[in-house]
């Protein structure tokens, strides 16, 4: 099983007008957000002002997670939904659609037949776990906390990439602490 650590330190920042994202990964390689010729991408980003308006974003299906703080999402026409920390929302990214709260996300963007899904969970203190593979694609964001694989040492913001040809395989880690999202890629091949 193939794995590579993308290390907080490696992530680009950029401003927005309501505050920063910073993109984390983007596939295939050497893609750019600006020429949409990705198929999925993954960023955290600040919400820093009370009201913002989404940039409209066509054939780009989204799900945005709440890390920090208390966002209310409006989409036109279809629906709205609060969300508290870790809590989540899907919704196409040519909605026209606001929010209300200043927060940090993460942010999950898949284009064409590539989709994904998010899970947020928790290991306690000296906590071991054993995690089963099942997508394509697995990857694990460090929200906070550290973590421990292969007896390397994950940090806040650091990101685990699984390529998982077999599709079923476990992986074990371990932790003092720490708040993990685990991301699951179908590349819709």
């Amino acid at each position: 099983m193939k794995f590579e650590i993308i290390k907080a330190s490696n992530t680009k920042t950029a401003t927005w007008s309501g505050g920063t994202t910073s993109e984390i990964y983007i596939s295939p390689t050497g893609s750019e957000f600006q020429k949409r010729d990705f198929l999925f991408r993954l960023s955290v980003a600040t919400v820093e002002i009370e009201e913002s308006t989404f940039t409209p974003l066509p054939e780009i299906n989204r799900t945005l997670m709440v890390l920090k703080g208390n966002l209310h999402l409006f989409h036109e026409n279809h629906h709205d939904k609060q969300l508290s920390e870790f809590e989540q929302d899907s919704f196409k990214g040519d909605w026209n659609t606001s929010s209300k709260g200043k927060v940090t996300d993460f942010n999950l963007m898949c284009k064409g037949k590539t989709s994904g899904d998010l899970k947020h969970f928790r290991l306690s203190e000296n906590q071991a776990s054993k995690i089963n593979l099942s997508s394509e694609k697995e990857l694990f964001f460090v929200v906070n906390g550290s973590l421990i694989f292969e007896n390397q040492i994950l940090e806040k913001g650091d990101l685990l990439i699984f390529e998982n040809e077999n599709h079923v395989q476990e992986i074990e880690f371990s932790s003092e602490f720490c708040d993990l999202i685990q991301i699951k890629i179908d590349l819709g091949k």
